[in-house]
């Protein structure tokens, strides 16, 4: 692992820590929510979709910092349920349409 590598997983593992100081279960029920959202195989997508379709349909508290739902992410790619296929420019206006990993369920 390289040193931008190793910054990006401690800053998401920090993000994802401050959520679940603030919301103990935040981590469990972001992740199961995760989870129903891939299973329904909306084929090609981000985070950002995922936690949209997260927020309407699974009502829960927000990440004091969405970067935890990386870490959420890169679990379910170590779990083999998704896998990144390329990157799309996100919606958001926070992120100035910067660029967002696209994924894909397995």
């Amino acid at each position: 692992m390289n040193e931008a590598e190793h910054l990006r997983d401690l800053g998401m593992e920090r993000s994802l820590e401050k959520a679940t100081r603030v919301y103990p279960t935040w981590d469990g029920r972001a992740y199961h929510a995760l989870k129903a959202y891939i299973k329904l195989g909306f084929g090609y997508f981000t985070c950002e979709d995922a936690r949209e379709w997260i927020g309407r349909n699974h009502p829960m508290p927000q990440a004091p910092d969405k970067r935890a739902w990386g870490s959420l992410m890169a679990r379910a790619a170590r779990e083999g349920l998704i896998e990144p296929t390329g990157y799309r420019k996100t919606r958001s206006v926070s992120r100035h349409r910067g660029i967002s990993t696209l994924w894909r369920r397995k």
